[in-house]
């Protein structure tokens, strides 16, 4: 199997379009749907496919991970090299998504806003550290000191 790009605007963690495989898996993927791409996630090296969203609460539109391959048997993720297992399973998906389209949306709605969540919470945490960075440079400018040491039998009592 061989690895493309990274999937730009994914809104989980990294994974990878999948560029090429032996049983021509990647080929067949875009087949079946054209707007589904076979994937690999970087960390566990699992298998998905991704689909192109172009809904009024995507603007300009986004991947996102449709389903993560499993054995149909056993329920285990299938990793490596791609097989007949992804493609039944995106029949299977397909057939849902066909059935559910409200609740598809719902998901998809789901998914951005969380994400949405997650870079506002970032956001925030990035601010604070720029604000500290600020507070920390203007003390030393000023000579104020952080911590301001007693020395231990200094005397007095406070």
């Amino acid at each position: 199997m061989r690895l493309g790009d990274e999937v730009p605007g994914i809104l989980t963690d990294k994974w990878l379009f999948v560029a090429g495989d032996t049983h021509k898996i990647t080929e067949r993927v875009k087949q079946y749907d054209s707007a589904c791409r076979l994937v690999c996630h970087v960390a566990t090296q699992q298998l998905g496919v991704a689909r192109w969203v172009q809904e009024s609460f995507a603007p300009g539109g986004a991947w996102m991970i449709a389903f993560r391959a499993r054995d149909p048997e056993t329920g285990d993720p299938i990793t490596g090299e791609p097989d007949e297992r992804v493609i039944w399973q995106m029949g299977r998906f397909d057939t849902w998504r066909q059935k559910n389209p409200g609740r598809m949306h719902r998901a998809a709605a789901e998914v951005l806003r969380r994400r949405q969540e997650q870079l506002s919470a970032a956001e925030s945490e990035k601010n604070a550290e720029i604000a500290e960075e600020f507070v920390r440079g203007w003390k030393q400018r000023t000579g104020i000191k952080d911590k301001i040491v007693v020395p231990a039998g200094a005397g007095g009592t406070v």
